[in-house]
């Protein structure tokens, strides 16, 4: 019985087999996005976030001059997928009094704080242009 219990007791501490964790990065969406998955399928798992991730770049990037969102703010309209995120980002601008606003602004130094210039002043364009800024990673 005594042999029985202590190879129980080894059996506890022995190591079990872990999936082994792959993990890349990519530079997206101007940061180092990393992915790291373990298990079968890793590989495909991490191309497939990181073609999301790419997917959601094209659409959102202020900084890729053909990306959705920069078209829209030269007057295009946006896709359903990209109009239904920018309506959720302007509600959450409403019930937040606009502390939090997706839309730029330039913007010019008034006092102590910034604050729109008036329209014709300093370059405004009549309408606001959108910032992915604040909400495309999230």
């Amino acid at each position: 019985m005594r042999t029985a219990t202590f190879i129980v007791a080894l059996a506890a501490f022995v190591p079990t087999t872990e999936a082994v964790e792959v993990q890349r990065a990519r530079y997206l969406m101007g940061t180092v996005c990393e992915v790291a998955v373990s298990g079968d399928g890793a590989e495909a798992q991490i191309d497939a976030a990181f073609a999301e991730a790419r997917r959601v770049e094209l659409m959102l990037s202020t900084w890729i001059e053909e990306s959705e969102l920069s078209r829209v703010n030269r007057g295009a309209a946006p896709g359903d997928e990209l109009r239904a995120l920018l309506d959720h980002a302007t509600e959450w601008s409403k019930k937040t009094n606009g502390a939090f606003d997706p839309r730029w602004r330039e913007k010019v130094n008034v006092g102590r704080g910034f604050s729109p210039p008036p329209p014709g002043v300093g370059g405004l364009k009549p309408r606001p242009t959108y910032d992915s800024g604040a909400f495309g990673k999230g």
